[in-house]
């Protein structure tokens, strides 16, 4: 019977929606979403996402940007949804939110394996050193409210291939990733995963949720639609 009201609500707004077309936009961030290498948009989380907006029966286009040119346009564009974003403090009131759509992946300081001057234990020691983030993801608010500061231990760079860029070249002392999203960056690169050290793990237990959000200015038809494919999915899918 549930599945007979779920078809039935979906079905009701089909009609009015299916001309307004949704703008989804992401970055490159493995393993959650990323272009592989035939440049099909991937990922644990793009799996998810498409499935709640192919349930909710939406029209959509995506596109991959810098994170911070997709949170830009996600903000100020309506009916635009965003993933895989952190729900955080500072940014709540900025979108209509779905949460969680995935458990966070570890993330990790990682050097290059034969820079032997590069050496903590803890978050605190690793202010001594610069790190490359990519300007306004997760980790970079992250390490600011941690007493980070920019232009002194925080090099900022759109995208994570600056940053594997400058590691390699020693521009740079450190930077942060998973280790999917490590792996594919050395090797486009042209670099063995053997080549950096992992030297500490960010424990994000407890942490701010992964999310997809909207724009708060979308059609409220639009968003009630999303939010009740949603549910389904939070209601019939396993944990990952």
């Amino acid at each position: 019977m549930k599945y007979l009201i779920y078809f039935t609500f979906i079905t009701l707004f089909s009609f009015e929606l299916k001309s307004e077309e949704v703008l989804v936009v992401t970055e490159n961030w493995p393993p959650y979403n990323y272009l592989n290498k035939d440049g099909e948009l991937v990922g644990n989380s793009t799996a998810i996402v498409h499935q709640i907006l192919s349930d909710a029966d939406i029209t959509y286009k995506t596109r991959v940007y810098p994170w911070a040119r997709s949170f830009q346009i996600a903000y100020q564009k309506k009916n635009t949804l965003i993933y895989s974003i952190y729900k955080t403090k500072e940014r709540e009131n900025k979108f209509h939110w779905f949460c969680p759509i995935i458990k966070p992946t570890p993330m990790h300081f990682y050097k290059m394996k034969d820079n032997s001057s590069v050496q903590f234990n803890n978050i605190e020691q690793a202010k001594q050193f610069t790190i490359g983030i990519i300007r306004g993801d997760w980790s970079h608010s992250y390490l600011l409210n941690l007493g980070f500061e920019e232009g002194e231990q925080l090099d900022l760079a759109p995208e994570m291939s600056i940053n594997t860029s400058k590691l390699i070249a020693g521009r740079i002392n450190l930077l942060v990733n998973s280790e999917l999203g490590m792996r594919l960056e050395l090797k486009k690169h042209n670099r063995p995963f053997s080549s950096v050290t992992k030297l500490f793990t960010i424990d994000l237990t407890g942490q701010n949720e992964i999310c997809m959000a909207i724009n708060k200015t979308s059609s409220k038809e639009l968003i009630k639609k999303i939010s009740v494919a949603f549910e389904h999915f939070k209601n019939n899918s396993k944990p990952r």
